[in-house]
């Protein structure tokens, strides 16, 4: 991930967490991925990806559920799972 890209990431965390927990919770996070206008389903997707079953996501999660959804949007709402894996390797132990 390029340093704007993180840059910009970082910002919307910060929006995406409105009660200033450092994480984004479910609810908060419907309410900020919803911008995107991808369909639920696929919204429901990334966030099983990038939570790795967490209730809320940490700044590394939400960073990989933005490449998540800039993926979706660049494929017609699917998400490849070859390269929803690249997203995710490397995130383990930082979560």
């Amino acid at each position: 991930m390029g340093t704007e890209n993180f840059s910009l990431y970082e910002q919307w965390f910060r929006l995406a967490d409105e009660d200033n927990d450092g994480k984004v919770g479910g609810a908060e996070a419907v309410k900020f991925f919803k911008r995107s206008e991808l369909p639920q389903p696929v919204l429901a997707q990334v966030w099983q990806i990038a939570s790795a079953g967490a209730a809320a996501l940490s700044k590394p999660q939400f960073s990989a559920a933005m490449q998540l959804v800039s993926l979706a949007q660049q494929s017609g709402g699917n998400i490849n799972p070859q390269a929803a894996r690249q997203i995710m390797v490397g995130l383990g132990p930082k979560l």
